[in-house]
């Protein structure tokens, strides 16, 4: 049921229809209340509709209801009033949608009334469609519903195989992760996934980065990291490479917060102008401590960008993504066996982009697509599978480097190893926070390689991660480090 059709519906149990009440229509007549008022004489006001349906609609209404609360309650002396009502619309619609228009009357309960005082709607400025108000189909939604009509059945078996394991189980929880053993769901596997930890966001770093200059802020070991000697000097925290090269978990000090390093684990704070340290030639090994970092053939990068609506986080403008140079980041020696994977939305618009732009200015090629099912923690997907509104899924691009990759044959078992339409599922964690998929995507490159994370904001155990709040989820908040995954 939609919010005018409950709307409607309360009001037609609450006696709207014959109460004696001053509607929100007659406060507005009244100057009482505001509204953005398009036309006004002696019997007629029109107004902008508050929640409209289209690119214009506006409201025609009488000043005084005298009864005419909705058309069916007219009375024959109000004729001359109904037509005065109509060609107030006739006169403001040609102005404000010369190609053309529509007028609606609501009335009663099953024709969606919410106030009780005769309104008109005056829709234009687009093509409509039937029934009102509504857009004549965007061949991109055929596009998407194509899409969700080959993955439904990948996520139905998922769901399927699911359910009995989940049978008197406790509520799911952010860190464990359901995989898919094959695209068929034959085989589900639970494992802990290091989505979560009882860390903090800390200060806001993207603000803090427009400030460096000013601020200089620092980077540190702690005392107390248990890494032993051999610690680097106080380093300049944005723009420099840092690497804990030991297999112990580090405390360190960034901008007077604490933060947790990971074993094995490396960052570049900076923006997308500062990616000289991770690129060929750049100093890969950066400032490091407790050891010496091992090289990889392998990068993998993740993008996690999302619509800008929430403001949970800085986004990127997408033409600003195909200046990345993400050939530059890859391994000369990984050739065609490097492996990209690149999260995106439903959005059928930038999955366009991501296909015949983003992918070719990269030099990358689409291999796979695994999915990503969000969940409730009673198991339940997050949203209706049919829901065109949000998915309750989201995609995740595999992707081969091209250039020696299109014309060499691919990495033995490329084909079984991607498994194409594989399922994972888990409870989102904040806003965004995607599971950490480090093993299986391993497991796409021979010996493992070296893997780094773009736009990142957290660290992994043996990861590089790069990006603008990449330590926004290691900040220590007040329960500090007991109960921390230091296997993270």
């Amino acid at each position: 049921m939609s919010s005018e059709t409950e709307a409607a519906a309360r009001a037609a149990a609450s006696g709207a229809a014959t109460s004696a009440q001053p509607t929100i229509f007659d406060k507005i007549v009244a100057k009482e209340i505001p509204a953005k008022i398009i036309y006004e004489d002696d019997q007629a006001l029109a107004f902008r509709d508050v929640s409209p349906q289209a690119p214009i609609h506006f409201l025609v209404i009488p000043k005084v209801v005298d009864g005419l609360s909705q058309l069916s309650k007219a009375r024959e002396d109000q004729k001359a009033l109904l037509g005065h009502l109509f060609w107030v619309a006739g006169q403001v619609g040609t102005k404000e949608c010369p190609g053309g228009f529509r007028v609606v009357v609501n009335d009663g309960k099953d024709g969606c009334q919410s106030v009780y005082h005769l309104h008109l709607h005056v829709i234009g400025g687009r093509q409509l469609a039937w029934p009102p108000g509504r857009r004549e189909p965007d061949p991109r939604w055929a596009e998407a519903n194509a899409r969700h009509t080959l993955v439904a059945p990948a996520i139905e078996r998922f769901l399927a195989a699911l359910a009995p394991l989940l049978e008197d189980a406790p509520p799911l929880e952010p860190h464990q992760l359901w995989i898919g053993s094959d695209a068929q769901a034959s085989g589900l596997l639970c494992q802990p996934a290091p989505l979560l930890a009882p860390l903090g966001t800390g200060p806001d770093w993207v603000a803090m980065a427009g400030l460096r200059r000013v601020l200089r802020p620092k980077f540190s070991c702690a005392a107390s990291s248990g890494v032993g000697q051999g610690l680097p000097a106080e380093r300049d925290l944005f723009g420099t490479l840092l690497v804990n090269a030991s297999d112990a978990v580090v405390v360190a000090r960034a901008a007077e917060h604490t933060v947790l390093l990971p074993a094995r684990a490396s960052f570049l704070l900076s923006d997308v102008k500062e990616l000289g340290p991770l690129l060929q030639g750049g100093s890969r090994g950066g400032d490091t401590w407790g050891g010496t970092p091992q090289p990889g053939g392998h990068l993998h990068a993740i993008p996690n960008r999302s619509v800008k609506r929430g403001r949970h986080y800085h986004t990127l403008p997408g033409w600003n993504l195909l200046g990345l140079p993400l050939q530059g980041l890859l391994r000369p020696e990984a050739g065609g066996g490097a492996v990209v994977a690149l999260w995106v939305t439903n959005r059928e618009r930038l999955r366009r982009f991501v296909e015949t732009e983003l992918l070719p200015a990269w030099g990358l090629r689409h291999v796979a697509t695994w999915h990503w099912l969000k969940l409730t923690p009673g198991g339940c997907p997050v949203s209706a599978m049919g829901s065109n509104h949000r998915r309750p899924y989201e995609p995740l691009l595999i992707c081969r480097a091209a250039g020696q990759g299109m014309s060499v044959p691919p990495p033995a078992g490329e084909g079984t190893k991607h498994l194409d339409g594989r399922v994972f599922a888990s409870v989102p964690g904040q806003h965004s926070r995607k599971p950490h998929l480090g093993h299986q995507l391993r497991e796409l490159v021979a010996g493992g390689g070296e893997c780094l994370e773009m736009f990142a904001r957290e660290l992994f155990p043996g990861w590089v991660s790069w990006g603008n709040e990449v330590l926004k989820y290691q900040v220590l908040d007040e329960r500090g480090a007991d109960g921390w995954d230091a296997g993270r």
